[in-house]
């Protein structure tokens, strides 16, 4: 039904292709080896080679997570926290003798793609990976039976597809006489997963050198002679207002993407809301949330559930997508204050009557939007 789902702000993991290609030049600390490797793009790459030393390959590391921090501006890279969280846990649940969970391939799609919506196994040896859980324990490969190893067939359906670019799609995994998994090349949708997400996760790719914000804490001396001690007041950066603490303003368009939240203006100051759209539009939303502190520490861990329902052609139509995790994105000219938006392609939806409903979660309380739109 739907074909396509892109939530910009919800967090989705990804990968660069061809990651077995490798680089060459001065190796770039936690990025030239698996599976950090596999995030790189083709420019990336060719970046690399021209590092010639091993300064400007330390560097070149804090650059490329920076061009990947979905909170630029911000002392907290969330993609990074979920890249290491899904290493981990890959690490723990797909490690083969003396081979790292995280250097397989099925770590790799889980690392890159995330928890499927089912995984199915067949074989003779228990495995406990219906527990697995990912980022900070907010992911987990849901089951109703306990796996078994031999055999591992992941699906992706629903919004678990869709914000990767496709519609459903399997991943199959078959152990070989070495008793290592190996996925199957003839299943190629997940390929094709891999390369959408990979373009998505640049967030910052007009960066060319690490931004002051992005730059590694020096650590404290143990002793230092102190000979004059200047103290300065530090510099208080009030709360947002307490009318608009919490989720608020919330808008539909055709152009959610295009939206800065890096520049110096609100963008929510000039935007106003579309409910019209034609089956080649996408049904953007956007809406604002703001802590009670200017401190992004202050900013709970929130959800977003999405679901729409109208009649067309006479039709009930209801479709519904679990609560994901969402990625605030914060609003350089409102501290405190944050943007989350999503987009949905109507290609799939024929001409109807429709609302749209948001729920948000992981607040001090539950906020809904709900908006009716057409589709011509």
């Amino acid at each position: 039904m739907l074909r396509k789902l892109v939530v910009i702000g919800v967090v989705v993991m990804s990968s660069a292709l061809l990651a077995s290609a490798g680089t060459v030049g001065i190796p770039v600390p936690g990025i030239s080896d698996l599976p950090a490797e596999w995030l790189l793009t083709p420019a990336e790459r060719s970046e690399i080679t021209k590092l010639k030393t091993p300064e400007e390959a330390k560097n070149y590391a804090d650059l490329f997570w920076a061009r990947r921090d979905p909170t630029p501006g911000t002392p907290r890279n969330e993609f990074r926290d979920v890249f290491e969280a899904r290493v981990l846990a890959a690490d723990k649940y797909f490690t083969q003798g003396n081979l790292q969970g995280s250097k397989t391939d099925r770590g790799k799609v889980y690392i890159l793609l995330g928890p499927p919506s089912n995984l199915t196994s067949k074989g003779d040896e228990f495995d406990e990976r219906s527990n697995l859980a990912g980022a900070g324990g907010t992911e987990a490969i849901s089951s109703s039976n306990r796996m078994q190893a031999g055999r591992d067939s992941w699906t992706y359906t629903g919004t678990d597809a869709t914000r990767l670019g496709l519609h459903d799609f399997d991943v199959l995994f078959i152990k070989d006489t070495r008793g290592i998994y190996r996925r199957d090349p003839g299943k190629t949708m997940v390929v094709a997963a891999m390369d959408n997400a990979a373009k998505s996760l640049m967030r910052n790719p007009e960066l060319k050198a690490v931004p002051e914000w992005a730059k590694p804490v020096a650590p404290a001396p143990e002793s230092v002679k102190v000979t004059r001690v200047v103290v300065d007041t530090p510099k208080v950066i009030p709360p947002p207002p307490v009318e608009l603490q919490g989720a608020n303003t919330f808008v539909l368009s055709k152009s959610v993407s295009t939206l800065a939240p890096q520049k110096s203006a609100n963008p929510f100051t000039s935007l106003s809301t579309v409910s019209s759209f034609t089956q080649t539009d996408d049904l953007g939303y956007a809406f604002q949330y703001c802590a009670d502190s200017a401190d992004p520490d202050a900013l709970p861990p929130l959800k977003v559930q999405i679901s729409i329902s109208g009649t067309s052609k006479g039709e009930k139509v209801n479709m519904n997508a679990p609560a994901e995790e969402a990625l605030p994105e914060a609003l350089k000219a409102m501290p405190g204050c944050y943007m989350i938006r999503g987009s949905i392609p109507l290609s799939d939806i024929t001409p109807g009557t429709y609302t749209i409903k948001v729920g948000v979660e992981g607040a001090k309380q539950p906020y809904n939007f709900s908006q009716t739109f057409k589709v011509e």
